[in-house]
């Protein structure tokens, strides 16, 4: 397409991405039950969507755009993995928060291990660990803990899982969107393919340009996609949430975009 096209298309979406955002900005606070781990986590992946969204509006033109839609994609594929089984794997993300307090107690200076509060934190900690060790022990710690050996110095997983996108796209094709996310992996790594778009050769010279306006309309798409499918998995989880008016758009404008 020439320029002036991409510029027209980029405009378009780039209304729309604004559209979204201010109508998903101003819904109410949520009720949630503390036993719908599910629906907490689907709550704060929301949220960091709404943000992201912010973001690559405020960017402009910046090639920058596509790292923040990578990161939109991401976060909607590992919701969409989580969602085949929410009870166990979102059960699973937010006992991660143990982990995480387990290693930070763990990584402290000694003169601070034998202060009473350091102890009493840890030794509380670990027996919340123990309720949910199933979801986080490493199979070595497992095998371990069958045996009746002492656990790894390190026996938890890592989150999130290793190559949960892989995992994603074994279960249900990811199509198109697959295509856009390894492309924005492509300069996300430094791909010299993708950083090669930036630039170009004149006599002899190499002129750069930090904009592209094939890209810069591709992340806007990749940015409403991954906010509107997001939207969509909350409204499924919290009845009702969303305003007649955001119901509208996800149900009519948002998909006949995508369509175009």
């Amino acid at each position: 397409m020439s320029v002036k096209t991409w510029e027209k298309e980029l405009a378009e979406y780039r209304l729309f991405l604004i559209r979204m955002v201010d109508l998903v900005s101003v819904q109410k606070g949520v009720e949630y039950k503390e036993s719908d781990h599910f629906g907490v986590m689907s709550l704060f992946f929301l949220s960091k969507q709404l943000t992201h969204a912010k973001s690559i509006l405020q960017l402009q033109h910046s090639r920058d755009s596509i790292l923040i839609a990578r990161s939109m994609f991401e976060g909607y594929f590992f919701l969409r993995w989580v969602q085949r089984e929410p009870e166990t794997r979102a059960l699973q993300w937010r006992a991660f928060e143990l982990v995480h307090h387990w290693r930070i107690l763990k990584a402290m200076p000694a003169e601070q291990v034998a202060l009473e509060e350091y102890q009493s934190r840890l030794v509380e900690t670990e027996e919340h660990l123990r309720e949910h060790e199933h979801l986080l022990l490493t199979e070595e710690a497992k095998g371990c803990k069958r045996r009746g050996e002492p656990l790894p110095l390190e026996p938890y997983l890592r989150w999130p899982p290793k190559k949960f996108i892989r995992i994603l796209r074994a279960e249900d094709s990811l199509g198109d969107l697959g295509a856009l996310y390894s492309a924005q992996s492509a300069y996300h790594h430094w791909d010299i393919g993708s950083m090669a778009r930036s630039h170009r050769r004149e006599e002899g010279s190499i002129f750069y340009s930090s904009s592209n306006l094939e890209e810069e309309t591709m992340a806007h798409v990749c940015a409403l996609a991954a906010l509107g499918e997001t939207v969509l998995i909350v409204n499924d989880q919290f009845k009702n949430l969303l305003t007649d008016e955001v119901e509208k758009v996800l149900g009519e404008d948002f998909v006949k975009t995508l369509e175009d």
